[in-house]
């Protein structure tokens, strides 16, 4: 299925001043903010790109400190990214840009004032000379092509991103806006052309949102369009199945994204408990799909247990467990009748939590894994190879299926990738091999000539995933290659695995370079102790440190020459063969 496309951009801290202050509406304050930073500077040696503000939906995030000490709050730059070291007192919100003057380096941002949150009350007491720090936009929307109609959806903190689509229409096709606000003094000026269509949807302050309704009764028009919607992330999840379930929408034409999130309630903390029966419950629930067979509508207990494939009295023992958390809800009749919960709902709606209970793929074969851990720790095996029968090193070189879930799993590689075009042994190479997971990645950055290595089918997993601006790789190389560069394929190995492929690297190329998620300096980083209780699952080891793999390296007959932090924890090490 495809999904929605986005381009991606390097990822920089600025800092900025206010320099005005406006009151839109009584409950929209704009605040315009200029400085250097917003267009190219330096950090230490680096040249940080200029701000970058493609589309309308594009987001920054600002930094905040809830103790007032800000520089312990803020991430740490790096060449063409930033890493987020631990820190308590951090509080980042996401805003749409609304205006961007690129000549003039100045930027607004709205700022709904309904709230008392760390955004709000920094916006309340906002006077130029102000400083604000903020990062992103880290990605833009891309539409797609040919479209017939767009309808744009949203409350009060999705006006920014609506009314910069409307300003800068990226597409001629008519726009269909449904605007929900909370008190008629929100009411501003929208600028619709005759083509286009604009409702306003008044909602008591506290009363449930009536924005998804809203688009469900005017319907899509006829032909081809793409729906865009923002605002209360639980208000969306009825229009979310509507669009997929319904609808029939393709997920490439469609982005429903939560800008802001109600109070939790007691439904969402159930899973946090320690009580494992909520998490394995669930997970039972999403691997039958009945999740999914209650997607459109209620069903009775024996029409679903035959579309399920399982006895009724079973499935009856399980509904009714999942019942009391929320995930469904049983109507109590005879014959009982089943329907999503509150909870169920909200699970169906977040497809990394899916991915994560899948069985088949692979962050729900590391929870697996985990229940294995004790007696893992006491044969000192990797728990995942103790459930498995293998390594999931093995199991990829062997499965093409867990190789492909590798490479789905590196998506978030490709915000910091563009780092790899600083390094010295990257910018002196002619030609590169890459491989493992990341490898078409790296095969789409500016520079020398890329081909992918690997086994054949390996090379044809990448090769179906590389950027149209990727040549063709050839499938077997001709003469050794100046760099052999591999791309994720250290952090699910273990320490023979590693000192295996670093073996194998040494026969292709006298200098390498190995990048994936390590702990450059020690425990911590941004994904702290749970990446490091993930990897003690896959290895038998926690997070590797710098010292550790060139211990490793020096194992394989290489020298650590330099170490490069991306970002996001990603870490390139250049070797150099003894």
């Amino acid at each position: 299925m495809a999904h929605t496309t986005l381009l991606t951009h390097p990822l920089v801290l600025r800092e900025v001043t206010v320099s005005a202050v406006t009151d839109v509406t009584p409950r929209l304050r704009r605040v315009t903010v200029t400085g250097d930073q917003l267009g190219e500077f330096t950090v230490g040696e680096d040249r940080m790109p200029a701000f970058i503000n493609e589309a309308f939906d594009d987001h920054v995030k600002l930094v905040f400190a809830s103790d007032g000490d800000l520089r312990a709050a803020l991430p740490v730059q790096r060449a063409r990214s930033i890493d987020w070291p631990p820190a308590p007192h951090r509080q980042g919100r996401d805003y749409t840009p609304s205006r961007w003057d690129a000549a003039a380096l100045e930027l607004d941002l709205d700022f709904v004032m309904h709230g008392e949150g760390p955004a709000a009350s920094w916006a309340a007491a906002a006077s130029p000379g102000d400083r604000l720090h903020f990062v992103g936009p880290k990605s833009s929307l891309v539409l797609p092509e040919q479209l017939d109609w767009v309808i744009l959806a949203g409350d009060e903190t999705a006006i920014p991103a609506i009314l910069r689509f409307l300003n800068d229409r990226p597409t001629d096709a008519p726009v269909h806006v449904h605007l929900e606000i909370r008190h008629p003094s929100a009411r501003l000026p929208v600028p619709v052309r005759d083509a286009d269509t604009l409702t306003w949807v008044t909602t008591p302050e506290r009363a449930p949102s009536r924005l998804p309704q809203s688009v469900i009764d005017a319907d899509l028009p006829a032909g081809t369009g793409f729906v865009w919607a923002a605002g209360e992330s639980r208000s969306l999840i009825e229009l979310r199945r509507w669009l997929r379930h319904v609808k029939k929408v393709p997920t490439s034409h469609q982005n429903v994204t939560g800008y802001w999130a109600a109070e939790d309630t007691a439904a969402r903390k159930a899973l946090a408990l320690l009580d494992p029966l909520p998490w394995l419950s669930v997970r039972a629930a999403v691997r039958l799909g009945l999740l999914e067979a209650l997607a459109a509508r209620a069903r009775g207990c024996t029409d679903l247990a035959r579309s399920l494939g399982v006895a009724e009295p079973a499935l009856v023992a399980l509904v009714g467990y999942l019942a009391t958390i929320d995930v469904v809800v049983l109507d109590g009749g005879a014959p009982a009748r089943v329907a999503l919960g509150a909870l169920g709902e909200r699970l169906l709606d977040d497809e990394h939590i899916l991915e994560e209970l899948e069985s088949d793929s692979v962050e729900g074969s590391v929870i697996d894994a985990l229940l294995d851990l004790a007696p893992a720790m006491q044969a000192g095996r990797p728990a995942w190879a103790l459930r498995q029968g293998r390594t999931l090193a093995s199991a990829a070189g062997q499965d093409d299926a867990w190789f492909a879930e590798l490479v789905a799993e590196s998506a978030t590689f490709a915000f910091v990738a563009e780092s790899l075009g600083q390094l010295p042994a990257w910018q002196e190479a002619r030609t590169v091999t890459a491989q493992g997971p990341g490898a078409a990645i790296v095969a789409g950055l500016p520079g020398p000539a890329v081909r992918l290595g690997g086994t054949a089918s390996e090379r044809a997993i990448l090769a179906e995933q590389l950027p149209a601006r990727a040549a063709a790789p050839e499938s077997d190389a001709q003469g050794a290659p100046d760099l052999v560069l591999s791309a994720l394929e250290i952090e699910t190995r273990t320490d023979d695995e590693v000192t295996i492929l670093l073996g194998e690297l040494a026969e292709q190329a006298s200098s390498a370079v190995v990048v994936d998620a390590f702990t450059a300096t020690g425990p911590g980083g941004s994904r702290g102790a749970a990446r490091d209780l993930t990897h003690l699952a896959l290895t038998g080891a926690g997070r590797r440190t710098e010292p550790e793999i060139a211990r490793l390296a020096a194992t394989a007959g290489w020298q650590v020459t330099s170490t490069t932090a991306l970002g996001w924890d990603f870490v390139a090490f250049t070797l150099r063969r003894r």
